[in-house]
């Protein structure tokens, strides 16, 4: 590896032999996406770099690179263990890397589009989420000796759970972010002369949102009256004059006390609570919560195009991986068959079950 560069404020490592590939690559994105986010661009980054240097390491010519190859790269991810959507991630944004290589006449070579992509397992088993009883469980052990902290904590959960916002949302909300509805026509910021942060319960007339973004799409989501009084409780309690670009999320350890809580440090609080429950085994992380929301609110409402709304998806495909949970958990085509599947001899599934105990005593 060669020089560290700052890209938007990213500092990304350079690969000696390719770094004005790489450079160039970047370009290539922004002008194909348009707004890029620092995250996106260190991980397209890395993911190619890691590349180039798999190349180098087996004296192959990424430039001349052939389908067998490739093939044998794809291996050598499935041998580290790397999880098969990781690897179609890989693989996918090798394959972008190779078409600016092709606009951008630096090669011909495209061997990697004749690399099947790897067999992926259903998409709804990638879902995890909590079931209603298990998000209650999760509100019922969140405690801590500093009552801030529980506050912060809970509010973080609750907006995640019941309003559907990406783990950087939570991290990136500032004050600012926050509005008001009066009525249907009238929209308010807060800002720091509103005394709406001074008042712990909402009037029922006021309807509290909060504009986040993330994906390069932003949007607004009305939060139910419960969770906009604790949010509002929590503020304040945190600021006595909150300022518009005040972080909402604060860490309150020690040694970053006040400053802004990363997205770290927010999957591990809801990591902490889904271990009180017992949940954290299951292979729950902080994303579930927002697959929770996915999945109670396409639950409560059957209502595609609102929940495709209320998550901020552009793709309803997306959206649509909660219908098909549900359906897979209810709708067994051969649930109403008319076929009894005890003996006629035995009255009910107890006798059976009270015959099976009997033989083994």
């Amino acid at each position: 590896m060669g020089n560290e560069i700052d890209i938007n404020q990213t500092k990304i490592q350079q690969t000696d032999d390719y770094s004005n590939v790489l450079i160039k690559f970047i370009d290539f994105m922004k002008l194909e996406n348009g707004t890029v986010s620092p995250d996106t661009i260190r991980t397209y980054f890395s993911i190619v770099t890691y590349f180039i240097d798999y190349c180098k390491k087996n004296s192959i010519d990424p430039l001349h690179i052939t389908k067998e190859q490739f093939q044998a790269y794809r291996n050598y991810l499935i041998d580290e263990h790397r999880k098969r959507s990781t690897i179609q991630t890989y693989m996918s944004v090798i394959k972008r890397f190779y078409d600016m290589l092709i606009e951008r006449h630096i090669t011909d070579n495209n061997e990697i589009k004749h690399v099947k992509p790897m067999i992926m397992q259903d998409d709804t088993e990638k879902i995890k989420y909590l079931t209603l009883d298990q998000l209650q469980q999760l509100f019922d052990v969140i405690k801590d000796e500093n009552p801030l902290v529980e506050l912060r904590d809970r509010t973080i959960i609750a907006l995640m759970a019941l309003s559907g916002t990406r783990t950087v949302e939570v991290a990136n909300l500032k004050v600012r972010d926050i509005i008001y509805e009066q009525n249907i026509t009238t929209h308010t910021s807060v800002n720091t002369s509103d005394n709406s942060l001074n008042n712990n319960s909402l009037n029922n007339n006021v309807s509290v949102g909060i504009t986040v973004q993330a994906k390069r799409h932003r949007r607004t989501i009305y939060l139910r009256p419960d969770v906009a009084n604790l949010l509002m409780t929590y503020l304040t309690a945190l600021y006595n004059k909150p300022t518009p670009d005040n972080y909402v999320f604060v860490s309150m350890s020690n040694n970053n006390r006040g400053g802004k809580l990363t997205r770290r440090a927010i999957r591990m609080i809801v990591d902490k609570y889904l271990e009180k429950i017992n949940m954290k085994l299951t292979g729950l992380s902080a994303h579930a919560l927002r697959h929770t929301a996915g999945t109670l609110a396409y639950a409560s409402t059957k209502d595609l195009n609102k929940v495709q709304k209320f998550l901020g998806h552009v793709d309803p495909k997306t959206t649509s991986i909660y219908v098909h949970v549900l359906n897979r958990q209810n709708n067994n085509p051969l649930a109403d068959l008319p076929i009894d599947i005890y003996s006629k001899n035995a009255t009910s599934s107890a006798n059976s079950i009270n015959s099976a105990k009997s033989i083994n005593e």
